[in-house]
Formats: C-alpha cells, structure tokens, sequence
C-alpha cells in the first residue's frame, strides 16, 4: 500500500488553472477582463474531525512535475486496489472450500487467475 496519498494529503489533491481577479477598485479585472492564468493546487485534509478544502498557489514550473506525481500515485493506488480485490476473492473463496461450498478445483483456479 502506498501510505505516501495519506501522509501528504497534497499528492489526493488536483491541479486548477484560473484567472483571478486582484480585488483593486480600479482594476481592469473588476469589469470583467481577469488577470493572467494561475493555477492552483485543491486538497482535502482532516482538521479537528472535519474535512476542509484547502487551496495553495502553485508556481507554473511545478505544475507538470506535481501532475505526473498526483497521477503516479493515483496509478499505484488503483493497482493496489486492484490486487487486494483478487486476496480478498481467494479469501472468500478459500473459506468457501473449508465450509465445504467450494470445491478444490475452484479454489486452484482462484489461485491461478491471482498469480498470473
């Protein structure tokens, strides 16, 4: 299990590109015409039993490098995920052949179809 997702919750999080406005009065962003693209990192981290949003600025040249990262882990997660679902059929299935509802051949094929 990669436990990397949940000691940096930034790597659950995603990356948005928006347009801000500055919030100066005379500023051409308040008629609607925003400011430069910027992008911004969103994640979810749990603080005094609740779960909040959090938003950081993330500068342009990070931006491919934490992508490829949060993707990364995303990618080893499904996998992980993927082989705890075939151990927990060969789980069923072995307590299954114990109880008697399961025969041997099955419980092999289970076995066979995990490691290949």
């Amino acid at each position: 299990m990669n436990l990397s997702r949940y000691t940096n919750p930034k790597l659950t999080g995603i990356v948005v590109k928006e347009a801000v406005k500055c919030g100066k009065q005379n500023c051409h962003c308040n008629s609607g015409k925003f400011h430069k693209w910027y992008y911004y990192l969103y994640y979810r981290i749990f603080e005094n039993n609740v779960w909040k949003l959090k938003k950081e600025y993330i500068q342009q040249s990070k931006v491919s490098y934490l992508k490829r990262k949060i993707k990364e882990l995303k990618n080893k997660d499904t996998a992980t995920n993927v082989k705890l679902s075939a151990n927990m059929a060969f789980l069923k299935d072995t307590i299954g052949y114990m109880k008697g509802t399961i025969s041997a051949g099955d419980l092999v094929k289970t076995a066979y179809e995990i490691a290949t």
